[in-house]
């Protein structure tokens, strides 16, 4: 009489216990994100304020944007319809506005800026190529840098007016419980209709941003942290 083997539900058992285990882990960013978020008493003025402050606080962490803007084709600005007419994956480490690193990750390599006191290097890695730029050009294109949510929202906060700020329900990003601002331009000028910021309450420092045109009912430019640190990064990695 033959005795039954085990050994195939005993594996079976092992690997289902493996796929729920990895189930479980990738369920949790949702999850997390789905927790009540406290909001904080924080003003619209007083976040405001902090938010255009918050050019010194350092950090690091990996930032995804999306745009969706209509350009014209036109050649000699190839990179710039690239980063707004699509998704741009950026890891960042920032020490300063004169010492960072951001790298803009794409699937078949990377192209890297680098940022000291005197200059920038540019790494190009489906060219194999550095390039070094001296100072600073009070007039270039836009770069992968410029949608980072910090850089991108003290842009968008410039020039509000406290008239044109409200406070809006408060989001979790990366993990972190940030309350929201609405900038409202008044001006006719401008075909912006809002400008939504989830900041970090304690150092001001933007962590979402949506900008919304007049005629629109979705963003055409957004950005947020989906991993951060809030603490100086190493020198190595600037």
């Amino acid at each position: 009489m033959c005795r039954p083997t085990y050994r195939g539900s005993v594996r079976w058992r092992r690997w289902a216990a493996v796929l729920s285990g990895v189930a479980v882990l990738a369920s949790l960013p949702a999850a997390i994100a789905a927790l009540p978020v406290a909001d904080s008493s924080i003003s619209a003025a007083d976040l405001l304020t902090r938010i255009r402050a918050s050019t010194p606080v350092a950090y690091q962490g990996y930032a995804e944007s999306r745009a969706g803007l209509t350009l014209p084709d036109v050649r000699e600005v190839g990179d710039v319809l690239e980063l707004l007419g699509e998704s741009t994956s950026m890891r960042v480490w920032y020490a300063g506005p004169q010492a960072f690193r951001v790298d803009a990750l794409h699937p078949a390599g990377e192209k890297n800026l680098a940022v000291d006191g005197t200059g920038s290097w540019i790494w190009d890695s489906f060219e194999q190529r550095a390039t070094r730029m001296e100072g600073e050009s009070e007039v270039r294109l836009a770069r992968p840098a410029d949608l980072l949510p910090p850089e991108l929202s003290r842009r968008m906060a410039a020039a509000a007016k406290a008239e044109e700020v409200t406070r809006i329900p408060p989001r979790r990003v990366a993990g972190r419980a940030a309350p929201g601002l609405r900038i409202t331009p008044r001006s006719a000028e401008t075909t912006i209709g809002r400008v939504d910021i989830w900041a970090e309450p304690r150092t001001g420092l933007p962590l979402a941003v949506e900008v919304t045109t007049r005629t629109g009912t979705r963003p055409v430019i957004a950005a947020l942290f989906l991993d951060l640190e809030l603490r100086r990064p190493d020198p190595e990695r600037v």
